[in-house]
């Protein structure tokens, strides 16, 4: 998944409004008056963003950010956790006091992706106590923790006992050390873990500004089938019905220029009338896409009724019009998910 950040929520008003830190401005922001939204039970909200009086960060707020917390049943949360999937679109969790996380989805739904823990370093020499529920399928004493696809380091688990019936564990240890120092992380530092099951976890360490400082390879959140997004009747979004269901497709022709957004019937048309002209960037026009969909579909493990992003990459020569070699006939290229 792509660009991360967190912010710490007072529990009086973050239900109503909440402030987002200036990472989302200076990075992030996109210049559109919304964001895409998708929480732990899997639906998809559009909110609406306003500018903080007095400052240039951004609010969420409006009824829309109300339903889309209440919907998502996050309980006495402290902090939430913005995980960027595609641009203006994020998926959200949350955090208890205690590191917990709220309402995670499990291992039936996500792949190998189970649950996570935030956690906040005290001291260099260990981690703070991890509670035993986090690794429910723990093998060995020790564990993998994958920062990069450039580092993983294998960790030492000691068990430590949290009450007469309880207990927990901290990463300790020559790896834990080497993620010290590799990582810089010092007391205060907060790292969020990510349980990928089969004796591996994922960290992702923070910067005090709430950003992210690596990426991390873990599946996106997925749509609920049975209540996928919430529906505006009078802003009929096509976006609001697109899931991209490509792991990685975050790094990839990841922007929202020259993009349009169709299901694939019997033709796919733009209606918001595309720019493909290389040598006349002037001219637009409403284009329709005559093409097997349905043979295309089935070979891209499409459902029958997905809602199709169309990005434009680029113009290329057309390789069965050989009319004349001098003044090619060229032809939109386009990527789809």
């Amino acid at each position: 998944m792509g660009i991360q950040f967190l912010v710490e929520v007072t529990q009086q008003t973050y239900r109503t409004k909440l402030v987002l830190p200036n990472v989302f401005t200076e990075i992030l922001y996109t210049g559109y008056p919304w964001v895409y939204l998708i929480h732990n039970r899997g639906t998809k909200h559009k909110v609406w963003l306003e500018k903080v009086s007095g400052s240039n960060n951004y609010a969420l707020f409006s009824r829309e950010w109300k339903a889309f917390i209440t919907d998502s049943r996050y309980v006495r949360v402290n902090t939430l956790h913005f995980i960027r999937a595609a641009p203006d679109e994020y998926y959200v969790t949350g955090y208890h006091n205690d590191g917990r996380e709220c309402n995670g989805y499990d291992l039936d739904r996500v792949g190998f992706r189970q649950r996570r823990f935030l956690l906040i370093v005290d001291n260099l020499e260990e981690s703070p106590i991890i509670p035993a529920h986090f690794f429910p399928n723990l093998v060995t004493k020790q564990v993998r923790v994958m920062v990069s696809d450039l580092l993983t380091s294998t960790v030492i688990m000691r068990q430590v006992r949290v009450a007469p019936n309880r207990h927990g564990y901290v990463l300790s240890g020559q790896g834990w050390h080497i993620l010290v120092y590799v990582e810089r992380i010092k007391v205060g530092s907060r790292l969020v873990f990510t349980n990928l099951v089969n004796n591996s976890i994922s960290m992702i360490p923070f910067a005090d500004s709430g950003l992210g400082l690596r990426f991390e390879r873990v599946p996106r959140m997925p749509l609920n089938g049975l209540d996928p997004f919430v529906v505006s009747p009078i802003d009929n979004d096509p976006r609001m019905r697109h899931e991209c269901v490509w792991d990685n497709h975050v790094e990839f022709h990841n922007d929202e220029k020259d993009c349009f957004y169709s299901p694939m019937v019997a033709y796919v048309t733009d209606r918001n009338r595309l720019v493909f002209h290389a040598n006349k960037p002037d001219r637009r026009n409403h284009m329709n896409i005559i093409a097997p969909w349905r043979v295309i579909r089935d070979q891209c493990h499409f459902d029958a009724n997905k809602m199709v992003r169309f990005k434009l990459i680029e113009s290329v020569r057309d390789p069965f019009q050989t009319v004349n070699p001098l003044d090619p006939v060229m032809m939109p290229l386009f990527h789809m998910c």
